[in-house]
């Protein structure tokens, strides 16, 4: 839940608080996860993924799982205000998430160098996803796209960790919360007597104060 006074840890976006703006990016790296473990049944979300080769096939479906498991972890850490868990998934992210996504788009270009060019010969080498892009003749096209929507990944992903890295330094430096004691009149101190008074300079009859003196 966004609070009002974080308005001074800055904006997302353009239009959203930094909260809201790293809760939707952690909630589409949960998405982009649940489509690379789907990749593992279907190659409908083949061009959003990646895993033309064989071995960047793996990585795909690897990255889906830990992927979706981290984005869950942001959306928690950032709706129960705990520091540490909205810190390990944007280290996840910078550190393990983006390196992994262009290894898969370095692996899939080398693999599409050979789309299309004799294709009876290395239909046999071909995962499913390249074989089907080949036959179609869509190598160029698919290629493009999944080059496309491969970069606008990467450049949400080094947005989002340049978010969550500000979140972190926000909430160090300031509290989520703040707490304001409004507390004019002087605090009641126990004395032990029957009537404990506030207190108070004015001597009783034994020249003590009077919250020192018996009832």
């Amino acid at each position: 839940m966004t609070k009002h006074h974080e308005a001074a840890f800055g904006s997302a976006f353009g239009c959203l608080s930094l909260r809201s703006g790293l809760q939707l990016f952690a909630a589409a790296v949960t998405l982009h996860g649940l489509c690379g473990v789907l990749s593992s049944v279907s190659e409908d979300v083949r061009e959003y993924v990646g895993g033309y080769s064989p071995v960047s096939s793996v990585a795909v479906i690897a990255m889906g799982l830990v992927g979706t498991a981290m984005g869950m972890v942001g959306m928690i850490g950032l709706n129960d205000n705990h520091h540490s868990w909205v810190k390990l998934f944007t280290h996840f992210v910078a550190f393990v998430r983006v390196p992994v996504v262009i290894l898969i788009l370095v692996l899939d270009w080398r693999a599409f160098k050979s789309c299309g060019r004799h294709l009876s010969h290395h239909s046999r080498h071909l995962t499913p996803a390249l074989h089907f892009v080949a036959v179609h003749g869509e190598c160029h096209s698919a290629f493009e796209w999944y080059t496309i929507y491969t970069i606008v990944d990467l450049l949400i992903s080094l947005y989002g960790v340049s978010l969550g890295f500000q979140w972190c330094n926000a909430t160090e430096q300031s509290p989520l919360y703040n707490i304001s004691l409004d507390e004019e009149a002087p605090l009641k101190v126990y004395t032990g007597y029957r009537h404990p008074r506030s207190y108070g300079t004015t001597a009783g009859a034994t020249g003590l104060p009077r919250f020192y003196e018996h009832s």
